[in-house]
Formats: structure tokens, sequence, C-alpha cells
């Protein structure tokens, strides 16, 4: 485990070393893993062109974000049943900190995955960690927790089968998550509790102050989806198109457009994935976006159906902070 552990940074230096734009989400600047440096890499191994390596705590799904010399990860911590948030240096591979964000409980619930699946995001300013067990904090960047909230308390525990991986998401001064979840309680492997008994289990994208942690807006965004197929793992993606800031949503076998800024649905594609099997986030372009599902599955570009005019889903409910 440590030499896989090790590897994951070996291969983030190589890439990063040749890098002056920053990485403040999982799929980058322009949120579609693309990146306007060149000269990068693209050949590297364990033993060609490392620059360092080093080691860390534990295995997650998560990959690293990165602003300036600050490179930001989540890991588990079996042993100490610990989830913690750590910075590198970008430079020297030098652990700078640690932040136990969650402890005294499993940090794994299958064999597949465990808590530390979301990824990192960043402003700047403060990093913002997230775990599957809906424990969520913020820090500065020297490692001082700036708040830490449990949504367990406040909207549920999340209903999904398999370990929640939607990372958070940080766009025009506002921090996005996303939680496409069962409407129903139910127990995952006869140990594992998923969702929380009196909370409303609608799917929503959530919308939270990056200053002080507290909710700004709560959409619901629902779906004719059926049990697991109501659940997804990708992450909002956002783009501007004919000068509106978009939000795309990608699950429950629909994709739906809302105003960044408010939440409200705009327009909706469904049925384009009868399956219900699975869920990237839907890398836009040109006014057109991309959703796909399950590995070897084609699927068309939509267009943008964005202005205040296109109907929206009347089922659509949102909740303001007053």
């Amino acid at each position: 485990m440590k030499l896989t552990a090790a590897l994951l940074l070996t291969s983030l230096a190589i890439q990063t070393a040749a890098l002056a734009e920053n990485w403040p989400n999982w799929r980058g600047l322009n949120q579609d893993g693309s990146s306007s440096e060149t000269g990068l890499p693209v050949k590297f191994s364990p033993t060609e062109g490392v620059k360092w390596a080093a080691d860390v705590p534990g295995i997650a799904a998560s990959v690293p974000v990165i602003w300036g010399d600050n490179v930001f990860i989540t890991a588990p911590i079996a042993a100490e049943k610990k989830l913690v948030g750590l910075c590198y240096s970008i430079e020297t591979g030098k652990e700078k900190w640690r932040v136990t964000i969650s402890e005294g409980d499993e940090v794994q619930w299958d064999d597949k995955s465990n808590l530390a699946s979301p990824s990192a995001a960043t402003d700047g300013e403060r990093v913002y960690f997230l775990f599957a067990n809906a424990v969520a904090a913020a820090s500065d960047f020297s490692g001082k927790i700036v708040w830490k909230r449990d949504f367990k308390e406040t909207h549920g525990a999340f209903a999904t089968q398999w370990t929640y991986g939607s990372s958070p998401t940080i766009d025009s001064g506002k921090l996005y998550i996303q939680v496409l979840q069962r409407n129903e309680t139910f127990k995952f492997q006869e140990k594992f509790e998923k969702g929380t008994p009196g909370k409303d289990l609608s799917s929503y994208i959530l919308a939270i102050d990056p200053a002080n942690g507290k909710d700004l807006w709560k959409q619901i965004r629902p779906s004719t989806a059926k049990i697991e197929s109501l659940e997804a793992f990708s992450s909002p993606v956002f783009t501007t198109y004919k000068d509106q800031r978009l939000m795309l949503i990608s699950g429950g076998d629909t994709l739906t457009i809302h105003d960044a800024a408010t939440g409200k649905e705009f327009s909706r594609v469904a049925t384009w994935n009868p399956p219900g099997e699975g869920y990237t986030s839907p890398p836009p372009s040109s006014g057109m976006a991309w959703p796909s599902s399950a590995p070897r599955r084609i699927r068309p570009f939509l267009p943008f159906l964005s202005t205040p005019k296109a109907k929206h889903s009347p089922s659509g409910r949102q909740h303001r902070k007053a």
C-alpha cells in the first residue's frame, strides 16, 4: 500500500512540474480535465522523470487539487479511524500539514472504495474537504479549520448504495455540493445505514457560503428514475453560455441545466440513459454537453436549453436561507 500511495504523488509531481496554472477542482480550472499549459510530459514511470515521491497515509479515490505551491489531497487512516486533509509542497513533496476532519467511525464501507472519494476544492483562500460520511470542513492554507459541519444533522446521511463520490466545486464565489440519491432509507451490506429517517431524501444541489459553511440555497432536483438509478457519482459542472453562468447536473437518467446563481432549473433532457447505469460529469463545449454513462456507452452531444424562457420542471423546488 505504501508504494502505491507514494506513486500517486510521484505521477502528480511530474505532471505539475511544468504547470503554472492552478488546478482548483477535481477536473481542473476548466472543469473538463484540460489545461492551457504546453510542454507537458507524455511519458513517465516510477523511475523516469521523477521530481519527487512522497508517502501518503492512505489510498483514496480522490485526486489532488493545486494552488500555488500547495497540493491538497484527502486520505483515510484506517488504523486510527480518521479521515484527513493533507497539504504537500509542489516543489519538494514535503508534507506541510494534515488536519483531521472526521474520526471515530469506519472509513470504508465496501471493498472497492473508501470514504475519501470526493476530491477537495480550493478558491485560493481556503481549501474545502468533503467525505462520503457527509462531513465537510474548510481550512485556511496553514491547516487551521475555518468551519466544519455534518450534513447528516441538517440534510441527512447520503442515501447512495455505493460510496458517495461527488466532489464539491467552487464557482463564482459559492461552494456547490451535489447529492443525487435514493428517496428512501436502506441498509447497505446489512451493516451501514444509508439515508436518515425523517429527513427529506429528495436529490438536491446545495450552495454554501465558502466563508462560513452556511447554506445559501438548496435546489431539489427530481427525477423519474427508480431506486439505484436515482443515484449518481458525477459532480456539478459550470460553464458560461450567452453571458449566463450555468450549472450542469447529470444523473438519475437526466441531464438538467440550472442558473448557477440561484439553482433554478431551466431545462432537462431525460431518458437518454434507460439502463440508468452510472454517470459522469458532462463536459461542456460550444453550447453543447456530452453526458455519458456506463463504460463503452456512447452518447450524443446535447444542446443547452438555457434561457429563462425554456420550460423547466414544475416539480423542482427550492429552499432558501431566510
